[in-house]
């Protein structure tokens, strides 16, 4: 019997995270970068003013084995501990829009009042 590849390379457990890392965002708008304008505008502000401990090495778990529930949320093992997280809980946990569920479309560009495709090239 041939043994299951596992579904992410040994590499990325290996790979090394950003931690503790946060945008200011009144220096970067006093400095004209666009991005934080971008941010703003998809309402994703608070996944980038966190200022709180992080773990690596439990992230980097989270991460390689989270699998989508269907459009309803989202379920994870970290430690042999089974997490799910319906749409609600997740709009709880990160302070965002609860929007539902969105597939990423690489072909389109984002649309909104404001957003200027241009600028971004």
């Amino acid at each position: 019997m041939i043994a299951p590849k596992p579904r992410y390379p040994e590499a990325y457990f290996n790979r090394k995270n950003l931690v503790g890392k946060v945008l200011y965002f009144d220096f970067c708008s006093r400095e004209g970068f666009p991005i934080i304008e971008w941010i703003r505008f998809q309402g994703l502000e608070p996944l980038f003013s966190l200022y709180k401990a992080s773990y690596p090495e439990l992230m980097k778990e989270f991460y390689a084995r989270i699998l989508s529930r269907s459009s309803q949320g989202l379920s994870t093992t970290v430690k042999g501990k089974s997490i799910d997280f319906d749409l609600a809980e997740l709009h709880t946990i990160l302070n965002i829009p609860n929007l539902g569920a969105k597939g990423w479309n690489h072909h389109n560009w984002v649309t909104g009042d404001g957003f200027d495709k241009f600028d971004c090239v």
